[in-house]
């Protein structure tokens, strides 16, 4: 949002405007990015727990999806 943020400013969006325009396309439930809370980052805390605990984890993104190619 920070880019949003900074086309408003520049373009003198009011802050008022731009909340408004927040709530018009954002779901209720989205808010800012909250550090450390990614999908990456949360894999990360998982795998060092199961780690912790004696249990491996790792990702397999091999033969996740096909390309239109085929591969």
């Amino acid at each position: 949002m920070a880019h949003l943020t900074a086309w408003a400013a520049r373009h003198r969006v009011t802050p008022e405007a731009l909340a408004e325009l927040r709530a018009l396309l954002l779901p209720p439930d989205v808010g800012m990015a909250v550090p450390g809370t990614s999908e990456a980052a949360i894999q990360t805390q998982v795998r060092l727990e199961a780690s912790r605990l004696g249990g491996r984890l790792w990702r397999n993104s091999v033969g996740a999806g096909i390309l239109q190619d085929g591969s």
